[in-house]
């Protein structure tokens, strides 16, 4: 297990609520009450220790998809908005499934790419943004 993976906050809040136990369950004794004392506040600080993490690790994300969403993001939108003209110029009636089928398969091609060219992305995220595009030109 590395030490990357691990969840601080999880861990903080297991402590905590080890801490809290040890007190309920305990007596009134001095030496139980420093054990359930110091417990608790080892919880909180590896608590604190991971909302830290948490918000370092955002903030380096968003920096990094500021930067993206130039350099990748917008010309990849763009590329698949002509296609998508392209498709909507020759589409009629009759051809509305082949039409269908075409954007579903232009969907997972814009997906495949952003998660080939943008690792650090959750699905979920990349799937906002595909839906995203797909608002817009439906718009259209």
């Amino acid at each position: 297990m590395n030490i990357k993976n691990l969840d601080f906050r999880i861990i903080g809040i297991i402590f905590l609520i080890v801490g809290i136990c040890i007190f309920i369950a305990g007596d009134c004794n001095s030496i139980i009450m420093g054990i359930c004392m110091a417990i608790v506040m080892i919880g909180m600080v590896i608590s604190m220790i991971g909302i830290i993490i948490m918000l370092q690790n955002q903030r380096i994300k968003d920096r990094r998809l500021e930067k993206d969403v130039e350099t990748i993001i917008q010309p990849l939108i763009t590329k698949y908005s002509k296609i998508n003209k392209e498709l909507i110029r020759t589409q009629t009636k009759e051809n509305m499934d082949t039409y269908i089928a075409q954007r579903h398969k232009m969907n997972k091609e814009i997906e495949e790419e952003l998660t080939k060219r943008i690792p650090y992305l959750s699905k979920r995220e990349i799937k906002n943004i595909v839906i995203a595009f797909n608002r817009d030109q439906d718009s259209l």
